[in-house]
Parts: structure tokens; C-alpha cells; sequence
């Protein structure tokens, strides 16, 4: 009896693996200009990747811990794959809309600031955006002054900069310096038209770990092999991307700009960081 029931129950299983695997081989010759987006391969739009939950931190683990905010431009090459494509296409979003996306159907929460305290609604953000602003201008010919107005929009491709605010801590119990990414910030180069010059604008914060689940089914472009699929998840776990460090956490909670002018200076004072960084966790371990 009991050999009966192990033949019946390793027969269904040997029937469901055909089924699932008929299913996923089973091919359908309509191909057309309406389902096919310009290829005969057939793709599937159907996954749902999951992200893998962080390892918790116990506080008294914790040997050694600071935050930062780093500046990730999207115009290098190596960040590009965060800009491209500027307008949405039929495989591929960009970084911006995707977190846009996800703030304008409510899936996350916007916040104004990078310590996620102060709530941001859509409104303000769209506010932020497009807006009217209202100029005065003399008029050559009379003198007279004229008032105008002219609407401000900020277009995908004025997204040039991605903040992070992130963690690095050395957790004793495993023996690992780790790194987490806290929060993203997208940032625009919005018109002012004062002053008819360009100013980056911190558009909203979104906690990272809300928008990780997005991030991991949002390909970025794969230069080597486009069929290859690399999330931005992966992107920003595997730290893929350059950034140039902007905030230590320090006593007097001042950016590096707040104590140094000079683009110049405040690029070395971030090289000096990162090389701090490097040679601690390298002195950690004797060999």
C-alpha cells in the first residue's frame, strides 16, 4: 500500500513538472507589430522579483558606525544607466520615473527631508515641478514695466544628480563592513528666472527600503548583452555607480560644502574620506 501511494505521488509530481514546463516552453506563433514591440522574441512581463531582506543588527554588535550623503552624477558614464532611457520605452524606465511613478500611485511616501520626519504630499511635489511665476520686465521702447508670466517644468532630462543618504557600520558578530542605503533623493536643474541661471533643486526623499521592491523589477541597460537582465537593485547593492561623498556625520552636522568653497577643495576633502574609509577597514584585519 505504501509503495502504491510513493508511485501515486511521484506520478503527480512528474505531471505537475511537465505542466509547469509545457507552460513556460509553450510558444505562440502570433507575432505581430501590435504584441512584439519590434523583435521575434517573445518577452515576458510577468516577474515579480523578490529583494532579499537585510541581515538584522543587534545595537551592541555594532563596534564602529557613521552616515553619509553622496552626490551621484547622472551625466558620468558609469551613471548613465540610471538617466537612460529620458522617455519611457516598452522595456526600460529610467531611475526618475520610476521613484516618480511609485510617489504619484501612492505605493511610497515623499518626504521633504533626508531624516524621513517631515511628510511631503503630491501636491507640493508636483508644485515643485510645474509652477507659473510671475516676472517683470521693463519695455524698451516706453519704459514702462511689463508684467508676464512663464510656466517652469522639469523635464527628465534636467534629473542630473542622485543623492543617498547611506550608513556604514562594522558589525562584530559577523565580522563585516557593511554599507546601507537609507534614502534617495532625485535632484533637478530647475530655471530661475531672477536670476536666468540653472539651480539644483532637492525634488523629495524616499526611504530606500520602501522602493526596493520597485527598483528590483526596473531593469537598467546592460551594455555587454541587452537580453541580460540587471535590476536596479542590483545596481545600487553591487554599488556599480561613482558618488562623490558630500556629508559625514560630524558634531557640528555641516556638509563639506558648509566648510569648504572651493569645488576643488570640497573634491579632495571627499577623496580623503573615501580614502579614510578604505585604509580603516583595511586596518581592521591583520594577515
Amino acid at each position: 500500500m505504501k509503495r502504491l501511494l510513493t508511485i501515486l505521488t511521484l506520478g503527480l509530481a512528474m505531471l505537475n513538472a511537465d505542466a509547469q514546463t509545457t507552460k513556460k516552453s509553450k510558444f505562440s506563433n502570433k507575432i505581430g507589430a501590435d504584441n512584439q514591440h519590434g523583435t521575434f522574441i517573445l518577452r515576458d512581463f510577468d516577474y515579480d522579483s523578490r529583494t532579499l531582506p537585510y541581515v538584522a543588527v543587534a545595537e551592541e554588535d555594532v563596534w564602529w558606525h557613521k552616515q553619509y550623503v553622496s552626490s551621484i552624477n547622472l551625466k558620468l558614464p558609469t551613471n548613465q544607466p540610471l538617466f537612460y532611457p529620458v522617455e519611457p520605452t516598452a522595456y526600460r524606465k529610467n531611475l526618475f520615473s520610476v521613484l516618480m511613478g511609485a510617489v504619484e500611485s501612492g505605493k511610497v511616501q515623499a518626504y521633504d527631508d533626508a531624516l524621513f520626519e517631515i511628510k511631503m504630499p503630491l501636491a507640493k511635489i508636483k508644485e515643485k515641478m510645474e509652477r507659473v511665476e510671475t516676472i517683470e520686465d521693463e519695455d524698451f521702447d516706453t519704459g514702462e514695466v511689463v508684467i508676464r508670466k512663464q510656466t517652469i517644468r522639469v523635464l527628465p532630462n534636467q534629473i542630473i544628480e542622485i543623492l543617498i543618504r547611506e550608513e556604514r557600520f562594522f558589525d562584530k558578530k559577523r565580522s563585516v563592513m557593511d554599507s546601507r542605503i537609507l534614502g534617495i533623493c532625485p535632484v533637478a536643474l530647475v530655471e530661475n528666472p531672477e536670476t536666468a541661471s540653472y539651480d539644483k533643486t532637492q525634488l523629495f526623499w524616499l526611504y530606500y527600503p520602501e522602493v526596493r521592491q520597485l527598483l528590483a523589477n526596473s531593469n537598467v541597460w546592460n551594455p555587454y548583452n541587452n537580453f541580460e537582465r540587471m535590476t536596479m537593485d542590483e545596481f545600487f547593492h553591487k554599488r556599480m555607480f561613482s558618488s562623490v561623498i558630500q556629508y559625514e556625520s560630524n558634531m557640528q552636522n555641516r556638509y563639506i560644502y558648509d566648510y569648504n568653497k572651493k569645488k576643488v577643495d570640497q573634491l579632495l576633502e571627499a577623496e580623503r574620506i573615501k580614502n579614510e574609509i578604505r585604509n580603516f577597514e583595511h586596518d581592521l584585519w591583520s594577515y
